[in-house]
């Protein structure tokens, strides 16, 4: 069985329905979007992964008032997936009173990115 194909043609006749379509469906469906979450309560499983517990335990080994370095080794295009985890790191070892040395070797974004953290 082969998938349906569609046709140039049908596609172009869907989106001038699409853009015929009534505005206050469109704001129905936006805000249907928004409060069903807040209604109907959603809960996500939250795993650690090894990684992390190995570096939180590692962290913890540290005795008191240890130097560290830590690396901000990562671009802006990457800031939203890396940037709290560089940040939970820096706030456990400043929990553990260490001194924390940062070093980046990225030119390109590198050092805004270590002051970006440091800074909060």
């Amino acid at each position: 069985m082969s998938a349906p194909t569609w046709e140039r043609d049908d596609l172009l006749n869907f989106w001038d329905k699409l853009g015929t379509l009534d505005r206050r469906w469109i704001y129905l469906l936006v805000a249907l979007s928004v409060i069903f979450p807040l209604i109907v309560p959603m809960s996500f499983k939250i795993s650690i992964t090894p990684e992390a517990r190995q570096l939180f335990e590692a962290v913890d080994a540290l005795p008191d008032s240890s130097v560290v370095m830590l690396t901000f080794d990562y671009y802006p295009s990457t800031v939203a997936e890396t940037e709290p985890m560089a940040t939970a790191a820096l706030h456990h070892l400043f929990r553990k009173h260490c001194k924390v040395v940062t070093m980046t070797t990225i030119p390109l974004g590198g050092p805004s990115m270590a002051e970006r953290v440091t800074r909060t």
